[in-house]
């Protein structure tokens, strides 16, 4: 099971400039045989946000940066920090395209059995593309988005490169409720991946996709319900990285402006 609390503060509105507090804790708890496996993560978060014109054209500027701390049981898993700098814009009166990259830099305590193979330490950099097409009353819109994906990790088993694709779509259905539809799939190349085991030493390879979908229930003006499901289908070259995942969820949202 896991569960997730998520808290924003707006700290500053103005007319061009938004500052938001964010505080992001997740738990998992596993069943006895697995209780060493028990994450906690504890992040916060700095989101900025400041309106520009740029050749005539309204643009949202973002910069946000979070502090990420993971916890096995009591013991330090991982600590991160996270940069986003982020462009949101319209290029067309029903269309909203957002560039973003996330670059981060992470520390995962001990370096495994083989630090120059195992170790997961060192920087990641995601760059993406979101694209949205809305409808002419803005309630629904098919979006598109591009992933570039990277790693430089201390260990050759964590080198990675790839991409990420995604589609999907947002509609609103009867007695206040959303449905969410989209697909993705994922593809990392590991070039410098070892395998461990004597079982498998095929390189590392992944191809991976997955289908979610969610109903959010709108129960107060504050107060919403989301149910959602999320199949996996992970393949790789490499069968000890091969699964099917089926993640099943509940969301409880609520939000009040002070």
């Amino acid at each position: 099971f896991s569960i997730d609390l998520g808290l924003r503060y707006r700290a500053l509105a103005e007319r061009d400039v938004q500052v938001d507090l964010a505080y992001t804790s997740r738990q998992s708890l596993h069943d006895d045989s697995l209780d060493d496996f028990n994450f906690t993560s504890q992040e916060f978060g700095v989101d900025a946000r400041k309106r520009v014109d740029l050749a005539g054209r309204d643009v949202a500027l973002g910069l946000r940066y979070d502090l990420l701390g993971g916890f096995l049981e009591s013991d330090l898993f991982s600590f991160s920090n996270r940069f986003t700098a982020s462009a949101d814009t319209r290029l067309s009166p029903r269309t909203r395209t957002v560039v973003a990259n996330r670059f981060t830099v992470s520390d995962f305590g001990p370096d495994g059995s083989n630090p120059p193979q195992t170790s997961r330490d060192g920087v990641y950099n995601d760059l993406a593309l979101s694209q949205y097409f809305y409808t002419d009353d803005f309630l629904r819109y098919l979006f598109f988005r591009q992933e570039y994906n990277a790693a430089g990790t201390k260990g050759g088993n964590f080198d990675r490169r790839g991409f990420t694709t995604r589609i999907g779509a947002h509609s609103p259905l009867l007695w206040r409720t959303d449905a969410d539809v989209s697909t993705g799939f994922v593809y990392n190349a590991y070039p410098h991946f070892s395998s461990l085991s004597s079982l498998d030493t095929a390189r590392r390879r992944d191809t991976n996709w997955d289908v979610a979908a969610s109903l959010t229930h709108h129960l107060t003006p504050q107060v919403d319900v989301r149910l959602q499901y999320r199949w996996v289908n992970a393949l790789n070259r490499n069968d000890l990285f091969e699964y099917d995942r089926h993640v099943v969820g509940m969301h409880l949202l609520f939000s009040q402006a002070f």
